[in-house]
């Protein structure tokens, strides 16, 4: 499954950097979500063990949307955070609030999906909510000293790709004084027309 979804991501974005960009928040979620499962003694079953998919296929839909505004935004992680926070947060609020309604019933193995569930999407939402945009800031201060390094201007961004990669490049611009204007050509003297007697 989760190489499956890791195709389609690329399928969508064309780009290897892109697509583990998008792919870290949901792994890294799945690891704490197990982790979390481990601490409170909760263990898979063949009842919950379903819902490993269903995370996959949730869960990598806040990476999606949180990468490509952050493209949009030309490298402004915080402007991305601060507009999809919210929204993000309402969506997979009300998926876990659907599946919480589980974790109140007798059936053992039913109220294992519950939680699961409850604790799988609060964990990938907090990894792509908060660990992908400073990923992100991250990958992007490193680009602008590399860039600076080597004499690009950190003052803009492309909205081209680098290298193949789909990643947005810093922009090196040009000074317009630096442009010397060739030196006008003088007109030639006209010819005195010779008076006739």
């Amino acid at each position: 499954t989760f190489l499956g979804v890791f195709i389609l991501v690329w399928l969508e974005l064309f780009s290897v950097r892109e697509s583990l960009f998008v792919m870290i928040p949901l792994l890294t979620g799945l690891v704490l979500t197990f982790g979390l499962m481990v601490a409170l003694g909760m263990n898979l079953n063949l009842f919950n063990v379903v819902m490993i998919p269903a995370l996959l296929g949730m869960g990598v839909d806040n990476g999606v949307h949180m990468y490509t505004r952050w493209k949009e935004y030309r490298g402004d992680s915080r402007r991305a955070s601060s507009e999809l926070f919210m929204p993000l947060f309402l969506c997979t609020f009300t998926t876990m609030l659907g599946y919480a309604g589980m974790i109140f019933v007798s059936h053992p193995g039913l109220r294992s999906i519950g939680w699961l569930a409850f604790l799988g999407m609060m964990m990938l939402w907090g990894t792509s909510a908060l660990l992908l945009p400073g990923l992100l800031e991250h990958y992007m201060k490193r680009r602008m000293g590399w860039a600076g390094s080597a004499g690009a201007s950190p003052a803009g961004f492309s909205s081209g790709t680098d290298a193949g990669h789909g990643v947005i490049a810093p922009v090196q611009e040009v000074s317009v004084s630096a442009k010397k204007a060739a030196p006008a050509k003088k007109a030639a003297p006209a010819k005195k027309k010779r008076s006739t007697d």
